[in-house]
């Protein structure tokens, strides 16, 4: 999590020719850490995080579609 802020707040000042390169890379790398982040919550919910009463099951989702969006 700490590279995914140190990465976007290096490139947030940036008015280089491949800023949108490096937009899309910190993207990515926001998008892995989202990933990484609710599926370690799942496991330590231990499958309860699946339920429709906790909202792990939706940051998994939305975190697995950004992947796709990014």
């Amino acid at each position: 999590m700490r590279a995914t802020r140190k990465q976007i707040l290096h490139f947030q000042d940036t008015l280089l020719p491949d800023f949108p390169v490096l937009q899309m890379q910190a993207k990515v790398v926001a998008n892995e850490t989202a990933v990484a982040i609710t599926t370690a919550a799942i496991e330590f919910a231990i499958g309860s995080g699946y339920r429709r009463s906790h909202p792990i099951k939706r940051y998994l989702r939305d975190a697995m579609s950004g992947q796709l969006m990014a």
